[in-house]
C-alpha cells in the first residue's frame, strides 16, 4: 500500500569526468543546438558554460524533462515561450534543477536567462535546487538525470586564473570556487562522489 505521505527527495551526486562520461552516450542528449528539450527516463547534456541547465520533475507521475538552452538573442527573446514549453511537457512538477550561467564579456544574456528560469521555477515549483553562476570564466559543468533514480550526476570543472590546469570539482570548497550560489532544496540530498555531504553549503 502507498503511503501518501512519502516525502520524495532527489540526489544530487558531485562526481569526477570519468564516472560523468561513463554515463553519457547511453542515454538522450540534450543539445543546445539542436534538440534542446527532451522528455525521457533518463537524458543529459554536457559542457554547460554560460548557457542554462537543468530539468524539472514531477515524481509522483513519473514525468521528467531536462534542457540545455542556449545563451543567444534568439532564447532571450522568446525566454518564457521556451520555459512554458517546459511545462507543457510536465505540467504539476514538484522538484526541479537549475545550473549554469556565467558573468562573462560576450555573453550578455546568460544570467539574465538564468534569472528569468529562476523566477519561473520558484514561483511555480515547491523545490527548486539551483548551482548559480559558474564563478571563473574557465569553468563548466555537465549533468545527467534518472528518474528511475531521481538522481542527478553532475560533474563541475574549472581553471584558476593563475592555473591552466583543469580541475574537477570534488569538494566543498571546490563547489564553492566553482559556482556563486548553491541551494539545495528542502529534502534533496547533496552527495560527492556518493558520499552524503554533511555541512552547508549555501
Amino acid at each position: 500500500m502507498m503511503n501518501n505521505n512519502v516525502s520524495f527527495t532527489s540526489t544530487f551526486n558531485i562526481v569526477n569526468k570519468c564516472k560523468t562520461y561513463d554515463m553519457f552516450g547511453k542515454e538522450i542528449l540534450c543539445s543546445p543546438v539542436e534538440e534542446s528539450i527532451k522528455s525521457a527516463n533518463e537524458f543529459y547534456t554536457w559542457g554547460i558554460r554560460t548557457c542554462t541547465g537543468g530539468g524539472i520533475v514531477d515524481t509522483k507521475s513519473k514525468k521528467a524533462v531536462g534542457f540545455h538552452c542556449l545563451d543567444c538573442t534568439e532564447n532571450a527573446k522568446n525566454i518564457i515561450s521556451y520555459i512554458n514549453r517546459l511545462f507543457q511537457i510536465v505540467p504539476n512538477p514538484d522538484r526541479a534543477f537549475l545550473i549554469g550561467g556565467k558573468t562573462l564579456k560576450g555573453a550578455e544574456h546568460s544570467m539574465e536567462q538564468f534569472n528569468e528560469f529562476e523566477k519561473v521555477f520558484t514561483d511555480r515549483i515547491p523545490n527548486v535546487s539551483l548551482f548559480k553562476e559558474h564563478v571563473l570564466p574557465y569553468s563548466e559543468s555537465d549533468i545527467h538525470y534518472s528518474l528511475a533514480k531521481d538522481t542527478w550526476t553532475i560533474h563541475g570543472m574549472y581553471k584558476p586564473l593563475t592555473d591552466w590546469r583543469e580541475f574537477d570539482v570534488l569538494s566543498v570548497d571546490d563547489l564553492k570556487k566553482n559556482y556563486k550560489k548553491i541551494h539545495i532544496a528542502n529534502g534533496d540530498v547533496l552527495q560527492i562522489m556518493g558520499k552524503e555531504v554533511e555541512q552547508p553549503i549555501g
